[in-house]
C-alpha cells in the first residue's frame, strides 16, 4: 500500500468510525467535560434534551425552554443549563443567535428576591441571522454556569427563568456547600449601593494594584455604569504593604479589617463625589475595625 492509499484509509476510518477513533471523547468524564466547559469541578452533566411539556408559551412563533443540566445544584460547586428555542410557527422564520447572553436568566429565592448579576455591562458582537425550519429546534447556549454569572451564597429552594420572552419556570433546590468568597463579599455591599447606576462586579487576582506585598486576595469592582467610573475594593488574607522597588500608579487607602481579612480600596476622585459615603458605607456594611482594635 502506498503513502496515499495509506492516508485514505485513515480517513475513511475517521469519518466512517468516528466513535472507535474518537472514543475517549465519548467517555469523557463529567469533571473532564466540566473543565472543558471553564470549570474546576461539578456534579454530572445531563444531556441538553428539551421536554415536551416543559416549553413556555409561544410567543412570535417561538417557543422557549431552559434546561436544568446538573444534575444536583450546590453552593459553589458549578450549576449548568442550557436554553433551547423551538419554531411553533406555520412557516420558516429567521433568528439572531447570540454569542454571549447578558444577565439571560432571572432567579428568586424562596422570599422572591432576585439573585444579584454579578458578571457586569459588556458588548456581545451581532451575528448574522439564520433559518429555523417548521418545528425545529436549535440550540442557544447549553454550558451557562449561574455560580459564575449569579451571587449565590445560601442553600434552598428557587426558581429560575430566561428574561425573555416565552419563558418556562424550573423550581430546584440548592444544596448546602462553601460559597465563593468574592460571593460573600458581594453579598454585604449590593444593599449600602447608592443608585441603580452603580453595580458591583467580580473582580480577579489580577485587579490588585502593582507594586504591594503580600497581596494574596479577592478584588470586587464597584463600577458606575453611566460615568463608567471603576473602584476597586480588595481584600487580602495578611496586611498588604506597599513595595518601595516597584510601581503603584494608583493610592489605595487602607479601610480596616476583620475575620476574614484586610480591606483596601482605590476611588478615584470623582467616585466619590457620586458617592461622597463610600468609605464610610463599606466599613460599616464589612463591619470593619482599624489596625490597633
Amino acid at each position: 500500500m502506498n503513502i496515499r492509499s495509506c492516508i485514505f484509509s485513515i480517513l475513511l476510518a475517521i469519518l466512517v468510525f468516528p466513535g472507535s477513533v474518537f472514543a475517549e471523547n465519548r467517555n469523557m468524564t463529567a469533571d473532564e467535560y466540566m473543565k472543558m466547559l471553564g470549570a474546576e469541578s461539578a456534579s454530572r452533566v445531563l444531556p441538553l434534551t428539551p421536554k415536551d411539556d416543559k416549553w413556555g408559551e409561544p410567543s412570535n412563533g417561538f417557543a422557549m425552554q431552559l434546561v436544568p443540566r446538573s444534575e444536583e445544584f450546590i453552593v459553589g460547586k458549578p450549576m449548568i443549563l442550557g436554553l433551547v428555542m423551538k419554531n411553533t410557527s406555520d412557516s420558516v422564520k429567521q433568528y439572531t443567535p447570540q454569542p454571549a447572553f447578558i444577565n439571560p436568566v432571572i432567579i428568586l429565592d424562596a422570599n422572591n428576591k432576585e439573585l444579584y448579576y454579578k458578571k457586569g455591562p459588556f458588548q456581545s458582537l451581532e451575528m448574522e441571522a439564520k433559518s429555523i425550519g417548521i418545528g425545529d429546534i436549535v440550540t442557544l447556549f447549553d454550558n451557562l454556569n449561574i455560580t459564575e454569572d449569579y451571587v449565590i451564597t445560601e442553600p434552598g429552594k428557587y426558581t429560575i427563568r430566561f428574561r425573555g420572552p416565552s419563558y418556562n419556570v424550573i423550581g430546584f433546590e440548592i444544596k448546602p456547600g462553601t460559597p465563593d468568597e468574592r460571593d460573600v463579599l458581594i453579598a454585604s455591599l449590593y444593599d449600602i449601593l447608592p443608585d441603580p447606576n452603580w453595580q458591583i462586579i467580580k473582580g480577579l487576582r489580577e485587579n490588585i494594584p502593582a507594586g504591594r506585598k503580600n497581596a494574596e486576595g479577592n478584588a470586587v469592582v464597584l463600577y458606575r455604569i453611566r460615568s463608567r467610573i471603576r473602584v476597586m475594593l480588595w481584600q487580602t488574607k495578611s496586611e498588604a504593604e506597599i513595595d518601595e522597588h516597584g510601581e503603584d500608579p494608583q493610592t489605595s487607602d487602607y479601610l480596616g479589617k476583620n475575620a476574614s481579612g484586610y480591606f483596601y480600596i482605590t476611588a478615584p476622585p470623582k467616585a466619590l463625589e457620586y458617592w461622597p459615603t463610600m468609605k464610610a458605607d463599606i466599613v460599616k456594611a464589612l463591619k470593619l475595625e482599624s489596625k490597633s482594635e
